[in-house]
């Protein structure tokens, strides 16, 4: 008797187990969205949420093929706007395969990106390495745009748009772990890719957004981007298209990058900062007018004079504009700021985000013409 019930037991725990698996595998397949990607709109004083699916494509037998599919809801809060969605798509909405957040910059000019950022960390499916991009136009178009192209998609499609973008500019990449600490590491600066779309097909990726103090600020362009990477010591090479000092009809196209690393000395003159910026960057001619002579010593030491003039000039208007104007200490230079003083007292007495006003800059670039296609600097 109790070897019958031993086996009647064992054959209910089987087919109970083989029950349980066949509904999660069931739930796994059949009720749950993955998305791919989603946006974050601010519209009629709600948020709005766009996400970014894969489905089977109608237009082709093979199981394979997908097309991106969008569907939208609107909400007081991100948690309500995917309610809203599972609400009329009769499915979960699963974030953990999600490669890319959009959101747009007319968002985090009008809502406070650490509300934003809280409640997208609320949800633990999304993943740390996942991309930020900011989109000049609404996320919702953004999406659009990536979904009209002829790209054959796949879960890896924002990787190739981000990587693409480094053939233009040397844009930085942004993940939403990046963004998260940013903003709660008391609102550092952060860039972030820009997205602007070209028309319903295309679109390109050659600036950055600043993001500072909770809100959008100003973009940066890819010629700023490289002063930028000069100054953090992090360029590894950018293209330039020169005036030629000799004939200002023509331009000099050259390779730009670091031989030395940049030196950055505090000093305080009655309280204000007085900063020391020395730049050393290298130079490769590409290319250059017909009547450039690139054998000349004289022509060649003209060029490098006037490349210093060009970079002082430009490099400490992006400075100022960073810092008094756009009162973002892109530099981390408050870090060193807290070396000068003696007493974290002192420190919080200088009021740094107003002791940035009274920041004065004094660059100097020391820049080096290495070689060309026709020669090797000795």
């Amino acid at each position: 008797m109790f070897k019958k019930i031993i086996i009647y037991f064992s054959i209910f725990l089987l087919i109970f187990t083989n029950s349980v698996i066949s509904n999660n595998t069931f739930k796994t397949l059949e009720s749950y969205y993955y998305i791919l990607a989603f946006g974050i709109d601010y519209e009629d004083s709600k948020y709005k949420l766009t996400i970014q699916i894969l489905e089977p494509s109608p237009s082709t037998s093979s199981s394979s093929e997908e097309k991106p599919v969008l569907y939208s809801k609107s909400g007081s809060s991100f948690e309500e706007c995917i309610n809203n969605l599972e609400k009329s798509l009769s499915r979960k909405i699963n974030l953990s395969h999600t490669s890319t957040i959009f959101l747009s910059k007319q968002l985090l000019k009008e809502k406070n990106i650490n509300e934003i950022i809280s409640s997208l960390g609320n949800n633990t499916e999304l993943r740390n390495n996942t991309f930020i991009l900011i989109s000049n136009s609404s996320s919702e178009s953004a999406l659009k745009t990536i979904s009209n192209t002829n790209e054959t998609f796949t879960p890896k499609i924002y990787q190739k748009i981000i990587d693409s973008s480094f053939d233009v500019a040397h844009n930085n990449i942004c993940t939403f772990g990046t963004l998260f600490k940013s903003v709660k590491n008391n609102n550092t600066p952060i860039l972030i890719p820009l997205f602007e779309i070209i028309d319903e097909n295309n679109y390109f990726i050659n600036s950055l957004a600043l993001i500072n103090n909770d809100k959008y600020i100003s973009s940066i362009s890819t010629l700023e981007h490289s002063y930028f990477q000069l100054l953090t010591n992090s360029i590894i090479k950018e293209n330039i298209n020169f005036i030629n000092p000799n004939d200002s009809n023509e331009y000099i196209n050259l390779d730009m990058e670091k031989y030395k690393n940049t030196s950055t000395k505090i000093d305080f003159i009655n309280s204000s900062p007085f900063i020391r910026i020395k730049i050393y960057p290298k130079f490769i001619i590409k290319s250059s007018g017909e009547h450039y002579n690139y054998l000349s010593n004289d022509n060649i030491k003209s060029l490098e004079e006037n490349l210093n003039k060009y970079l002082k000039e430009n490099i400490t208007n992006f400075l100022y504009t960073t810092y008094m104007i756009n009162n973002s200490d892109l530099l981390n230079i408050s870090k060193k700021f807290k070396l000068q003083v003696l007493t974290l007292e002192n420190y919080n007495s200088y009021k740094i985000d107003k002791l940035y006003q009274n920041t004065i800059f004094k660059v100097d670039v020391y820049s080096q013409i290495i070689s060309s296609a026709l020669f090797n600097k000795q």
